[in-house]
């Protein structure tokens, strides 16, 4: 299994990370989308 990991940063817009993982998440069972950041937010 292949892990993808999408990287965000303060004051990204969500558009911004949508259309990527979207097209991931068409692919088969064959990966994993983490959403990573460089704060833990609540």
């Amino acid at each position: 299994m292949r892990t993808i990991g999408a990287v965000t940063f303060p004051e990204f817009e969500l558009l911004d990370l949508y259309g990527p993982l979207e097209m991931f998440g068409l692919l088969p069972d064959t990966s994993s989308i983490r959403i990573v950041g460089a704060q833990k937010t609540q």
